[in-house]
């Protein structure tokens, strides 16, 4: 199975200090702001509130996404099980066939798969700031209930994923590096989807 982590936290332990230090003096500043609002006339307090309830939970977010949380891309190669020199097996097989594409969302070291992509519902991979086509090469609107965006970066710098699983079409934004690019055009040539199968 090959592997690439993508976006999340870097180890940046003056990063992390400033965050901590912008997380203090904001709680501070809460305070003051929702004493200022507590003071506005009846219906404009409680507006200010909630308008104020919702920027904290947007910043809590926004952090969470930028800082907290990373992918992991893998693409299974080999799901057979590993053995040393003396035949004695030191890793169970893999329970993905082989060329399956696995997403995950990473919160520290802990992931969880958020989509698994078989490769005979693969599609197309679209390079960055390309229009979403189907495999013919038409251009295609998918609905944004069958879009998922798993990476930091912003929609127009990453690559599209699409496939096909009962007969709808879904995509997935990612943003893999040249190594990993390989192994997914790999998985993706009708020779290795027809080995596969």
């Amino acid at each position: 199975m090959f592997q690439q982590v993508s976006g999340g936290a870097k180890d940046s332990s003056k990063m992390d200090f400033i965050i901590i230090l912008a997380l203090v003096l904001l709680i501070i500043f809460i305070r003051r702001l929702s004493e200022l609002f507590a003071a506005f006339a009846s219906p404009f307090n409680i507006i200010a509130q909630v308008f104020l309830f919702g920027a904290i939970v947007a910043g809590l977010l926004m952090l969470y996404e930028r800082r907290l949380c990373s992918y992991r891309y893998s693409i299974v190669y080999d799901p057979s099980p590993k053995t040393d020199e003396e035949g004695n097996v030191i890793s169970a097989p893999i329970t993905w066939k082989k060329g399956t594409f696995l997403f995950e969302r990473m919160v520290a070291v802990k992931g969880k798969v958020i989509e698994a992509v078989q490769p005979e519902e693969f599609v197309k991979l679209i390079e960055p700031e390309k229009p979403c086509t189907d495999e013919n090469g038409n251009a295609v609107a998918i609905p944004i209930s069958r879009q998922s965006k798993l990476t930091n970066l912003p929609a127009k710098k990453a690559y599209k994923l699409i496939f096909r699983r009962s007969g709808r079409l879904y995509s997935i934004d990612f943003s893999p590096d040249e190594e990993f690019l390989c192994y997914v055009e790999k998985a993706m040539q009708p020779e290795a989807q027809a080995e596969q199968a």
